[in-house]
């Protein structure tokens, strides 16, 4: 072998270019790699690796019965069966949230019928009569096609409708949801107040009443 070939500028030049092509190759598939993955130093050993670039999934609030430790029933994965309940809420969609998980949590509930009017603890409180027996048609509707096994009634904070204290916002929920138990259905009924931290507050709660 001529060893001065390969020792010749030219030769050394070359492979030096060469090299330096390698290096260049090898630093753009590092920078590449850490661009793709910029999560992965952060993640705790034995994790899997983050390679979605879809959002976080938002954990859902109605999970656990605060007071038996249950989660609301599954079997309504197909929507073809479940337990229900029945809420007389505002249009306002700020209160409809919270009332809905509380639902949902203390009532064991996987769907809940809503029936939405502006203002419902001063319409079930005071009327006219004309839209108490709207509501009361379709409460009927889902406690007995739905077998709903409660009927809440809902006020909340900063209600366009029904601009009034606090308070009295409360007592209006008290007597609306004596106007619901008057119509003698055989479920629990509820009264809640959502506060101005969008909080549920509980006014009323009964149970159904015993059968005889």
């Amino acid at each position: 072998m001529d060893w001065s070939v390969l020792t010749s500028p030219d030769t050394l030049v070359t492979a030096a270019w060469g090299g330096g092509l390698a290096l260049a190759l090898v630093t753009a598939f590092m920078v590449i790699w850490r661009i793709r993955s910029p999560h992965e130093e952060a993640r705790p050993t034995g994790a899997p690796p983050t390679h979605s670039s879809l959002p976080a999934p938002i954990p859902s609030t109605v999970t656990a019965d605060t007071h038996n430790g249950a989660a609301p029933p599954l079997e309504d994965a197909h929507m073809g069966s479940g337990t229900f309940a029945t809420v007389v809420n505002c249009i306002d969609g700020r209160a409809q949230g919270p009332v809905s998980d509380w639902i949902k949590i203390h009532c064991q509930a996987s769907f809940v019928d809503t029936i939405t009017t502006p203002g419902p603890d001063k319409l079930l409180s005071s009327g006219p009569h004309s839209k108490v027996d709207h509501v009361r048609e379709a409460v009927e509707v889902s406690v007995n096609a739905h077998k709903s096994g409660a009927v809440v009634v809902a006020g909340h904070y900063d209600c366009a409708a029904n601009k009034v204290s606090d308070d009295e916002h409360k007592e209006q929920i008290r007597a609306a949801t004596a106007v619901v138990r008057s119509w003698g259905l055989p479920v629990r009924v509820a009264g809640l107040w959502v506060n101005g931290w969008w909080q549920v507050e509980v006014v009323v709660d009964e149970p159904a009443p015993v059968a005889s």
